[in-house]
């Protein structure tokens, strides 16, 4: 089943993760491209020693130049990205495989998600991204699109989609950047929504890392270069109009939706922006714009991901069962296979 999927791992500067992962999937079934962007390649005496389904791409250009240069490379019937220092259960992948082969309406798979942490054993604070909306399931694509930003979360960009609809919203993110940070992701989560129907299975699937500093990098990738506003604070800059119509203009031809689709665009951006900025959103960017550029490392965290202070660790295993017990599939070899990677990662070190 996994030999129909590809797995996209794009890093940058942070290649122990990146062979972390590539080792962990090495012979394990699924073709996986991992696009280092680094200005060195990483050393060949330890990429002899992966799997054949393990590509490895030393290409130093931007994040979106390296995925695509991926699209002309992928064959599979199935696709999904994949951050460097996270972890899918493949079992769990299965699962959004064997869905998408019955369903052919739907596009996207996905299954729940908690986050993980490394303290001298692996802990984690419990699922992330929880939502009551199991399926984006609307006829109309334009239906699709306002019913995801109502209530946001990142449903699409790490799940099992359908290749062509893979490649496709990829496609809306390449023609133009602007200095709108974590623009990819959103015109991605749009374009898939567009694109087709999507399920979040109830089952265990992503494993999301705090290992490492989440703050944004300073690269010169626009959509994380943290110099530049964060998408929504830039939608809702009136003096940027000219670029928003520009960018729901380039996504409409590139998903062939006329003028209904930037309709929808433009209403879907406004949503998404309102809910997480509200009102008052030239007081809101100056204040994120001056903490998130002058705050302590430490501050920045926090800033990122709210409540940071606040956030309570639990055992690892411990989380996993009081998943099954909300009727969650955990896959209790895969969770085996992953912590001896993790902890031989530290152990190594």
């Amino acid at each position: 089943m996994l030999q129909n999927l590809s797995i996209v791992i794009p890093t940058l500067n942070r290649q122990s993760l990146a062979l972390r992962n590539a080792r962990f999937w090495s012979n394990l079934g699924p073709k996986v491209y991992v696009l280092d962007g680094s200005v060195e390649a990483i050393n060949h005496s330890l990429l002899k020693t992966l799997g054949s389904n393990i590509e490895y791409k030393h290409w130093p250009v931007s994040y979106l130049e390296r995925i695509s240069r991926v699209t002309e490379l992928i064959h599979t019937p199935y696709t999904i990205l994949m951050c460097d220092d996270e972890f899918y259960l493949p079992s769990a992948l299965e699962r959004s495989i064997e869905f998408l082969n019955l369903e052919k309406e739907y596009v996207a798979c996905t299954g729940k998600c908690i986050v993980f942490d490394w303290k001298d054993r692996l802990i984690s604070s419990g699922e992330r991204y929880k939502t009551d909306r199991s399926s984006i399931s609307h006829n109309s694509p334009f239906d699709r699109c306002l019913y995801h930003v109502k209530e946001y979360i990142p449903r699409h960009i790490y799940a099992v989609i359908r290749t062509d609809v893979w490649i496709k919203a990829w496609g809306s993110t390449f023609v133009k950047e602007y200095l709108a940070r974590g623009q990819f992701e959103i015109q991605f989560e749009l374009s898939v929504a567009y694109l087709g129907k999507t399920k979040i299975l109830p089952v265990l699937s992503w494993l999301r890392s705090w290992e490492v500093d989440p703050v944004p990098s300073t690269s010169t990738d626009i959509s994380t270069n943290i110099n530049n506003r964060p998408f929504g604070i830039w939608w809702l800059d009136k003096k940027k109009n000219y670029e928003h119509h520009e960018m729901i203009s380039i996504m409409s031809k590139v998903l062939g939706g006329g003028p209904n689709l930037m309709r929808t665009l433009d209403a879907a951006f406004t949503i998404y922006s309102g809910k997480v900025y509200g009102i008052y959103p030239n007081i809101k960017s100056k204040i994120a714009h001056f903490l998130e550029k002058y705050s302590p490392k430490f501050l920045k965290i926090i800033i990122k991901y709210k409540g940071g202070l606040n956030t309570v660790w639990f055992d690892f295993n411990q989380v996993c069962k009081d998943l099954e017990s909300e009727e969650v599939e955990v896959n209790f070899d895969d969770i085996k296979l992953i912590q001896k990677t993790i902890s031989d990662f530290y152990t190594n070190k």
